[in-house]
């Protein structure tokens, strides 16, 4: 950012009143989201780890993507402030190992979202693919295997900044497109397997025959459901991440601006926000989820009240 600065040097009052203006709305945005995402979150993990009826691999896998946003709200947003303060009160970079630190763990976490979330589209599909043999082959300890080396080879991506940016957002870019592919076949795959189940419901000749069919083994609305569910918390990761994206190509294309550099900030920050929206999702959608928070709540409040034993 400093060198920014340096380089719009002859047209700093208008360039650099922007670019602060920016910083200054952006760091109000974290502040304000920090606390939703790190509060949010922390309801919904509590939820899922303390009711036993959640413990499905589906939802351990919306457990680590909610671990990922809790850490963007914990970790993320308060060294984006951190850094962007500094910048604002100093006019310099902040030191090289907070600016790396913020740029290897943010790096990191985006990578550890775009994986849970393809693992998630996938798990969805391998609902209808493998119907009975589903609880056999896909249990919670393969998915944590599974989480785990998406921290692995996201902490090795987000490492790679460190070394080659111009890598890091060759290997981003080339990520982020597979991942939202297999999102988008998987859940087109799954639009057909269901669209073909409704029209067989609608055909009288096929009615016996259709409910010993696929319907015989899965709840299709309750899966149907849960299938809505998902694919908005995948369409909202690709909304708040596809801004980003577009800016950070042109950049990396066409070189830095003004408009570039503040689009690149705000664009950040829509990342952060993403981390916010999940848990507004979970109890919206989900009413399993919605129990769970509500029993959780009210586990806190009452914990809140009880006067101190003497």
């Amino acid at each position: 950012m400093e060198n920014f600065i340096l380089h719009h040097w002859d047209n700093q009052t208008n360039t650099v009143a922007r670019f602060r203006t920016c910083l200054l709305a952006n760091c109000v945005v974290n502040a304000i989201g920090l606390f939703i995402a790190s509060f949010g979150n922390a309801v919904i993990l509590l939820s899922i780890w303390r009711t036993k009826s959640l413990h499905s691999p589906s939802n351990t896998l919306l457990f680590a993507l909610s671990l990922t946003d809790l850490l963007v709200g914990t970790v993320t947003q308060p060294l984006y402030i951190i850094t962007r303060v500094y910048f604002l009160v100093t006019g310099k970079d902040g030191p090289l190992a907070l600016m790396s630190a913020f740029d290897v763990i943010s790096g990191s976490l985006s990578g550890v979202s775009f994986i849970t979330a393809t693992l998630i589209s996938v798990d969805r599909y391998l609902v209808l693919l493998l119907h009975l043999r589903y609880r056999c082959l896909v249990t919670n300890r393969r998915i944590c295997v599974f989480i785990l080396g998406s921290w692995l080879l996201s902490g090795t991506w987000g490492f790679i900044w460190t070394q080659d940016i111009r890598l890091f957002y060759f290997l981003g870019f080339g990520s982020s497109t597979t991942c939202f592919s297999i999102i988008l076949l998987m859940y087109y795959k799954i639009y057909q397997v269901i669209r073909r189940h409704r029209r067989e419901i609608n055909n009288q000749e096929n009615l016996k025959q259709s409910s010993h069919s696929i319907a015989s083994r899965i709840s299709f609305p309750s899966y149907t459901r849960s299938v809505v569910n998902t694919f908005i918390v995948c369409v909202l990761l690709f909304l708040c991440y596809f801004p980003y994206l577009c800016t950070a190509a042109v950049i990396q294309l066409g070189g830095l601006s003004t408009t570039k550099k503040i689009s690149l900030e705000v664009s950040g920050t829509i990342i952060f926000v993403n981390s916010s929206l999940n848990p507004f999702v979970y109890f919206w959608r989900v009413k399993e989820f919605r129990s769970a928070i509500k029993s959780t709540l009210r586990r806190l409040t009452n914990t809140r009240m009880q006067p101190p034993s003497s």
